[in-house]
């Protein structure tokens, strides 16, 4: 999930953006902004956009809602007298964190959306993967390497730990501290290891070994009803 938030004050701009933060469990992206010119130098792939109307101009605002509209869902605080568009969803002022719950709660697709995908970055640039491409994540001198079923792998500087607890999804397990796995992928337990339909094999550690094998059969015995054999 992808959220920029545009507020007209420092205060606003935390308030909302740590609601927003604990709203989607720290499954999101934020991008902070308090003037129209910081918004424009971003590209047009929000998720959600919540915005104050006092901080851009009437002309600024229509812009902002032609850029944005068709790819993202927008939310403005603004007083009764400014709501200007109807592709947009507004509050009436003040700014609270009630009022954009329900708000929130009406994106019936949005939490569930969030929670297909992971976010990450790699440099300045924001990426999103569905969570079915992800095989596996490798950790390797401080460096995260996610692998996916196309090929591609992208690094990242995040911990392994904390990307693991992002990821929340049952299919996936750390196998060893080093190692994520995605248990759609996996073809068998053989050893000390998992060799996937892919022919890596990735590694099990020894303490706990048994019970990560165990998962592995129960994963497979509740996705096909039948042993992994």
């Amino acid at each position: 999930m992808y959220i920029g938030i545009c507020m007209a004050s420092n205060k606003n701009l935390t308030e909302i953006s740590a609601f927003v933060n604990d709203y989607f469990e720290g499954n999101c992206f934020l991008d902070l902004f308090l003037s129209y010119d910081e918004i424009m130098h971003f590209p047009e792939n929000f998720d959600v956009f919540i915005l104050e109307k006092s901080v851009l101009a009437d002309d600024e605002f229509r812009e902002l809602i032609s850029r944005f509209s068709d790819s993202c869902k927008i939310i403005c605080f603004a007083n009764k007298n400014e709501k200007l568009d109807e592709n947009v969803d507004f509050v009436d002022l003040p700014v609270s964190t009630t009022k954009l719950k329900e708000i929130l709660n009406g994106y019936s697709d949005l939490k569930s959306s969030a929670d297909r995908v992971f976010h990450f970055s790699v440099g300045r640039e924001k990426r999103l993967v569905a969570l079915h491409k992800i095989m596996y994540v490798e950790n390797k001198n401080r460096i995260s390497k996610i692998f996916l079923t196309n090929g591609k792998v992208y690094r990242v500087r995040e911990n392994i730990k904390n990307i693991f607890n992002r990821i929340k999804n049952s299919d996936f397990i750390m196998t060893h501290n080093d190692f994520i796995l995605n248990l759609a992928y996996v073809k068998k337990a053989e050893g000390d290891c998992f060799v996937l339909e892919s022919g890596d094999t990735i590694p099990i550690r020894t303490y706990g070994r048994a019970n990560i094998v165990s998962l592995f059969y129960e994963y497979r015995y509740e996705k096909f009803k039948k042993p992994p054999f």
